[in-house]
């Protein structure tokens, strides 16, 4: 499959927002961590050490995310920037999501362990 670059965050919007109408699931978790990684830590080879996996798998993970969603979102000439404009758009909203989750694992598990549980 070819990917090509948007140049517009509302193109990517509007393909998120026909794959929701089309009942497209969402990506795999494993994709969004190591894309989450290489976006914080600027490549492929520290997210894969970060993360205890080979670079090759975490390639894997990238490529099948930039297949899910039919946009390149890392700049595979590497000129500049590792993430593409819309890449490091994702990159800010899934880097938040994967955050909120951890936090709320944390909080669930330091709950647990005094016996009650804070929702909000």
């Amino acid at each position: 499959m070819q990917l090509r670059q948007c140049s517009h965050w509302c193109t990517l919007v509007r393909r998120m927002n026909a794959r929701e109408a089309s009942g497209k699931s969402p990506p795999p978790f494993s994709a969004l961590r190591a894309f989450e990684a290489v976006g914080r830590l600027g490549g492929i080879r520290r997210a894969a050490m970060a993360l205890g996996l080979d670079h090759a798998v975490v390639s894997r993970h990238l490529r099948a995310l930039e297949e899910w969603a039919g946009i390149a979102l890392i700049n595979r000439q590497r000129i500049g920037k590792l993430l593409t404009i819309e890449g490091e758009m994702y990159h800010r909203r899934i880097s938040a999501a994967l955050e909120e989750i951890a936090l709320a694992s944390s909080e669930l598990l330091n709950s647990a362990s005094n016996g009650s549980l804070k929702i909000w």
